[in-house]
Parts: C-alpha cells; sequence; structure tokens
C-alpha cells in the first residue's frame, strides 16, 4: 500500500462526476426509467471510478488493479462464474446479484481512459486538505459497498380461486387502500395488480385480482394469480440469500393466506363495526 495516499485525487472532476452518476442511476433512473442507457451507465460509471480508487492507494500497482478488473468484471458478467457467486452468498447469508448480459461488456471501453486519467492527475500538484479529502474517501468506500438497495424479483404462475365478499364500493375499495398498482390507468378495467408486504422475508408480493362491484356497497375480489415476489435489500447489507430461499420455497395456500391478511384483512379494518365482513368464495359459487 502506498504509504502517503494522494486523496487529493478523490476531487478529481471526472472522478466525482462518475461518483453522482453511479448514485443517481443505482439509486433513481434505473428504476423510474428502465431502458438500455440507465442499464449500462453504473458499469460505465464504476468501471471509471472503482480501479482509479483503489489505484490511489496502491499507484504502483495501478497497472495491475486496472488488469484485474477487466478480468474479474467480465468473469461476473458470463454463467461460468455463477458456482462462484452460489458459494460466496451461502457462506455470508448474502445473496450476490449480476444481471448475465454480455453486451455489458461493452464498458470495459472506459477503462482505459479512466487509467490515462488516473496517470495524467497522479503527477499534478495540488496542497492537500486531509479533512476534506478522508471525507470524499469515506463517502466513496460507503457508496461502493452501499452502491444501492438491492432487490431481486422472483417470477411466478401462481393460480388461485379464492373469492371475497367485502361491503365496499369499488372505488371506495381504492380510495382506502395503498397496495394497489395503476388504479387511475385501469380504473375502467375489472383487472388490478395488488401489491402487499412481506415483512417476514422483506419482500413484496404481487397478485392480480379481478374486482366485480355487484352493488354499491358489496364488492367481490377474486385472486387469480401471484405473480411476483420481490425481495428487497438493505444498504451496506444487501439481500439475504435465507430471504430469497424461503420465498421461494412459499407454497401457494401461504401466498394465498398473505393475500387474506395483507390485504382483505386490511380492507376489513376500514369498515366499522356494523359492516359486515368477507366471504371466501369457491370458484363455482362465483358468477
Amino acid at each position: 500500500m502506498t504509504k502517503s495516499p494522494k486523496l487529493y485525487l478523490l476531487k478529481k472532476n471526472l472522478f466525482l462526476i462518475g461518483i453522482l452518476i453511479l448514485i443517481l442511476n443505482d439509486f433513481y433512473l434505473k428504476y423510474s426509467f428502465p431502458n438500455v442507457i440507465t442499464g449500462k451507465l453504473s458499469d460505465f460509471s464504476g468501471l471509471f471510478i472503482f480501479p482509479y480508487f483503489i489505484s490511489i492507494f496502491f499507484e504502483k500497482n495501478a497497472n495491475k488493479i486496472y488488469l484485474l478488473t477487466a478480468i474479474f468484471f467480465t468473469f461476473w458478467k458470463f454463467e461460468i462464474s455463477q458456482p462462484f457467486i452460489d458459494w460466496i452468498s451461502f457462506f455470508s447469508n448474502i445473496a450476490f446479484y449480476r444481471t448475465v448480459d454480455k453486451t455489458d461488456l461493452i464498458a470495459l471501453i472506459v477503462l482505459p481512459f479512466s487509467y490515462q486519467y488516473f496517470k495524467r492527475k497522479l503527477i499534478e500538484k495540488e496542497n492537500p486538505k486531509i479533512i476534506l479529502d478522508s471525507l470524499i474517501g469515506i463517502l466513496s468506500m460507503f457508496i461502493f459497498v452501499a452502491d444501492s438497495n438491492p432487490r431481486e424479483s422472483i417470477n411466478l404462475k401462481i393460480k388461485s380461486n379464492k373469492k371475497y365478499e367485502i361491503s365496499l364500493s369499488k372505488d371506495a375499495i381504492f380510495k382506502k387502500s395503498d397496495f394497489r398498482h395503476n388504479y387511475e390507468e385501469n380504473r375502467n378495467e375489472k383487472s388490478f395488480s395488488f401489491c402487499y408486504d412481506l415483512p417476514e422475508y422483506n419482500a413484496i408480493i404481487t397478485a392480480k385480482t379481478t374486482v366485480k362491484e355487484v352493488s354499491k356497497n358489496l364488492t367481490i375480489v377474486q385472486l387469480d394469480s401471484i405473480t411476483e415476489i420481490e425481495v428487497m435489500g438493505k444498504l451496506f447489507v444487501g439481500i439475504k440469500q435465507s430471504d430469497i430461499d424461503n420465498c421461494k420455497k412459499l407454497k401457494t395456500e401461504e401466498l394465498e393466506k398473505y393475500f387474506e391478511l395483507n390485504c382483505i384483512n386490511y380492507l376489513n379494518s376500514v369498515l366499522n363495526e356494523f359492516e359486515r365482513p368477507y366471504y371466501v368464495y369457491s370458484t363455482n359459487e362465483f358468477k
């Protein structure tokens, strides 16, 4: 390790821009605007700033650091890395996730530019500001560790035939619920997607339903299918592999029960004591 790392290199323009792009993209853009650009933006910015950052502390081995970065990034993006990912996920109980997309390798072209930029800035003279430089260094390390609040989607095709009667109008149900998706876009349709929490495993479940208004004070909610479980991670901790494994093991009956507890019971909780509760119907009873 370099005896006196030149921490002032952390204040160079392109490094700071790379940090800002990584934060903005990982915490907002790629979830709000998922597309090819946001999908690759983190790879480009990450490959620019990560070896640059490490090289500050091992500047005599900068060329090796950049080479190893290229090798590991390539390995990470191929299916051959899956046994290694499974191994470290099992022993750490942290789900290491990545998208197998060989087109991501195009981001490797940024490494030579980052290396030349590092070498050019290395010979520049600048008076260090220990406190500011150290704060930027600590922030950078947190960003590399935290990256973003990761999430792992488990796609399901689970059918159901549960029906629930609720003493509310359809509009009242949607106004009183906060676990629905795209109500304004679908308000004239019968099918709706409901989203509800699974706190035990830090996950969110998406269910497809058919909502049929029988009368002003009577609506039937039909659970058609469970389509997705999204396991959420936490900053600096990531996703627990055990949460993913447990979600994958959930049976149809358990998922239906979670829907009843988190959605139907929630809707019933807004009814006053004089209103009747819901009832469960079988498929043949629903016409």
